[in-house]
């Protein structure tokens, strides 16, 4: 035998004695590390979601339903102010009547509510048109949004949108208030667009 022989079975052996009781202490207690490296990684305590679709068969239903999910995680966040990202136009249109006799019923303040619109109509120097305008989404806000919870409520909530000569102020914005708490999907109800110009559009 050689004077500097390795004995790889006794290393091997001494490895696994080494590294066995750090493994069964790990299987032991998985739940508590995991939990541990996850605490604090999300804004608010958030509501138990399902994996099975909830089925309804009108748009008042569904309107009801998701006004009542926003009023769920609204009451979840504990006086700080609750970002609801919003679509507008007819899809999301169903929730936001419901929503304001949702809030009234449960003595939730409108005013820690932020809606948080994703787009805006420009005109030819880029600059936000007129909320006045029927199609401005600014205005739909106002309308159909803020106005049905202030009749119900009596406030209003904020309404947040982009300077298009800025965009990444919002963006920058949206992350200092920790991020949107829920954002309502919507599609084209007409023809199922997401987010794009309609065909023959100029741009």
């Amino acid at each position: 035998q050689g004077k500097f022989l390795t004995e790889f079975n006794m290393m091997s052996a001494g490895g696994l004695i080494v590294a066995a009781p750090v493994l069964i202490l790990y299987v032991i207690f998985q739940r508590k590390f995991i939990s541990g490296m996850l605490a604090g990684a999300i804004k608010a305590e958030p509501q138990p979601m399902s994996s099975d679709p909830i089925i309804v068969t009108s748009p008042a239903e569904l309107g009801a339903v998701v006004a009542a999910r926003i009023a769920d995680n609204m009451a979840t966040a504990k006086g700080r102010q609750f970002l609801l990202g919003c679509p507008t136009g007819r899809t999301p249109a169903p929730v936001f009547e419901p929503l304001a006799v949702e809030l009234a019923r449960r003595g939730l303040d409108p005013r820690s509510l932020t809606i948080v619109l994703m787009d805006e109509y420009l005109t030819d120097d880029l600059q936000l048109v007129d909320p006045a305008v029927e199609y401005s989404c600014v205005g739909y806000a106002q309308r159909y949004i803020a106005e049905p919870l202030g009749q119900a409520c009596g406030a209003v909530p904020a309404i947040w949108h982009a300077d298009p000569s800025r965009p990444d102020d919002y963006d920058a914005r949206i992350t200092a208030a920790g991020g949107i708490d829920l954002f309502l999907l919507a599609s084209g109800v007409s023809d199922g667009h997401v987010a794009f110009n309609q065909p023959g559009s100029e741009r």
